[in-house]
C-alpha cells in the first residue's frame, strides 16, 4: 500500500512538473515577443527624437509603447501566478512525501526493536529447526527472506526519498527567488509606464497648442489618400471595360481566379508588408483616442518602420500601375485576382508595371520625412472596388 501511495505522489508530482514547465515555457514566448515589440517602438522612438516639434505620430507611438508595457506587466502577473501554483502544488507533495517517509521509519522501527527482542545468534536456525515439517520448514525460510528483503527495500526507499526531499527543497527555493526577480521586474515596468505617461501627456499639451496646423496636415494626409484610392477605382474600371462590364471575377483567367482563391483563403494570415512595424493609423473613421479634436478616416493603415525599410509584396500577383503623386513618393498598385494591394510612400521602387512578383518580394524602400524623422508606409487592400481593413489580412505575428 506505501509503495502504491509513494509511486502516485511522484507521479503526480512529475505530472506537476511537466505542466508547470509548460505553462512558464508558453509564458515566457508571450513575454519574449512583447519585449521585441517594445523594443521596436524604442527604436522608432528613437530615431525621432530631438525634432523641433511632437506629432500624432510620436502619441501613436507612445500609445502603442504603453499599451505593450501594460501587456508585458500582465504576462509578469501570469508567470507569477503560475509560479505561485507552482510552489503550492509542491509543498502539498513534499509534505506528502514526509508523511511516507514517516510511515517507513515507524514500520522499520517496529521492525529493529523485534529484530532487538530476537537478537540470539542462533534465534533464526533455532526457529527453522522447530518447524514440524519440510514444508513448515521451508515457508518459514521464504518468510524469514521476504522479511530481510523488504527491510533492505524499506532502507533503499528512504534514501530515494530523501534524495528526492532534497531536490525539491532545492526547486522550491529556485522558485521563490524567481517570484523575487519577477516582483522587481514589475516595480521597474510600472516605473517606465509612469515616465513614459508623463512624456505622453507632454506630447498632449504641445500637441493642442497646434491645433489647427494637426488638423491640416490631416486633412492634406486624407487628400492623397483619396486620390490614391481615384487611382485604384481607375484601374478595377479599365479592367472592368476590357472585360466588358462584367464582374471582375468573372473576367479572370483560370491562373488569376487561382491567385484570387489563394488570396481568400490566407485571410489572417498574409505576411506583412514591412518587415516589423507598428499601426499608427487604423483603417476607417474614428476618432484619436487621446486627441478628441482630431477625427480621421483611412481607407487603410499606416505602418510606422525604421528608416531604409524593406517593403515587400504581402502575396503573389501582377503589378497593375507604379506612379507618384506630384510632391509625394511613389506608389505601387497589385492585382492579385480581384484583389488588390497598396504601397504607398516608397522609394527605390525594384519593379515595373505588368511585371509578376511573388510572395514576399521586395518592392521598393520606406521614404523617411527628413524633417519628421518618420518612417510611414501607407497600405491598402481592396476586394474589387470596395476598400478592407488591411489588419484582418494580415497575419497577428509580425
Amino acid at each position: 500500500m506505501l509503495r502504491h501511495c509513494f509511486a502516485l505522489v511522484i507521479l503526480g508530482f512529475l505530472f506537476g512538473i511537466v505542466q508547470g514547465q509548460e505553462s512558464k515555457e508558453e509564458i515566457e514566448r508571450l513575454k519574449e515577443r512583447t519585449l521585441e515589440e517594445i523594443n521596436y517602438a524604442n527604436a522608432i522612438l528613437k530615431e525621432t527624437k530631438g525634432k523641433k516639434e511632437a506629432s500624432l505620430h510620436d502619441l501613436s507611438i507612445i500609445n502603442h509603447l504603453l499599451a505593450k508595457r501594460r501587456e508585458y506587466l500582465k504576462e509578469l502577473e501570469n508567470e507569477s501566478h503560475a509560479i505561485s501554483l507552482t510552489i503550492n502544488e509542491n509543498a502539498g507533495r513534499i509534505d506528502n512525501v514526509r508523511e511516507i517517509i514517516e510511515r517507513i521509519k515507524e514500520n522499520y522501527a517496529g521492525m529493529i526493536v523485534s529484530a532487538y527482542k530476537n537478537r540470539r545468534k542462533n534465534y533464526l536456525f533455532m526457529y527453522l529447526l522447530a518447524a514440524q515439517n519440510m514444508n513448515q520448514a521451508y515457508k518459514r525460510y521464504r518468510y524469514m527472506k521476504i522479511y530481510n528483503d523488504y527491510q533492505r527495500r524499506e532502507i533503499k526507499r528512504l534514501d530515494e526519498l530523501n534524495e528526492e526531499l532534497t531536490i525539491r527543497n532545492d526547486t522550491l527555493k529556485s522558485m521563490y527567488y524567481e517570484m523575487e526577480k519577477i516582483i522587481e521586474e514589475v516595480n521597474a515596468e510600472n516605473r517606465k509606464i509612469k515616465e513614459e505617461t508623463a512624456e505622453k501627456n507632454n506630447i498632449i499639451a504641445e500637441l493642442e497648442k497646434r491645433e489647427k496646423e494637426l488638423i491640416q496636415e490631416i486633412r492634406d494626409k486624407e487628400a492623397v489618400a483619396e486620390r490614391l484610392e481615384k487611382e485604384l477605382t481607375t484601374i478595377i474600371e479599365e479592367e472592368r471595360k476590357k472585360a466588358k462590364n462584367i464582374a471582375l471575377i468573372e473576367s479572370l483567367t483560370p491562373e488569376e481566379r487561382l491567385i484570387s482563391d489563394e488570396f481568400g483563403k490566407n485571410k489572417g494570415r498574409l505576411p506583412w508588408p514591412t518587415e516589423r512595424g507598428i499601426v499608427t493609423g487604423k483603417y476607417g473613421e474614428h476618432t484619436h483616442p487621446d486627441y478628441k479634436a482630431v477625427k480621421v478616416r483611412n481607407g487603410g493603415i499606416y505602418i510606422s518602420t525604421v528608416p531604409g525599410g524593406e517593403i515587400h509584396t504581402i502575396f503573389k500577383g501582377v503589378v497593375s500601375r507604379v506612379f507618384s503623386i506630384p510632391g509625394e513618393n511613389n506608389t505601387v498598385i497589385i492585382k492579385h485576382g480581384e484583389y488588390f494591394t497598396l504601397y504607398h510612400n516608397l522609394i527605390n521602387v525594384k519593379v515595373a508595371q505588368n511585371q509578376e512578383v511573388e510572395t514576399g518580394q521586395l518592392i521598393g524602400n520606406v521614404y523617411t520625412d527628413s524633417r519628421t524623422r518618420e518612417s510611414i508606409l501607407y497600405f491598402q487592400v481592396w476586394k474589387e472596388e470596395h476598400t478592407n481593413d488591411p489588419e484582418d489580412w494580415l497575419s497577428s505575428d509580425k
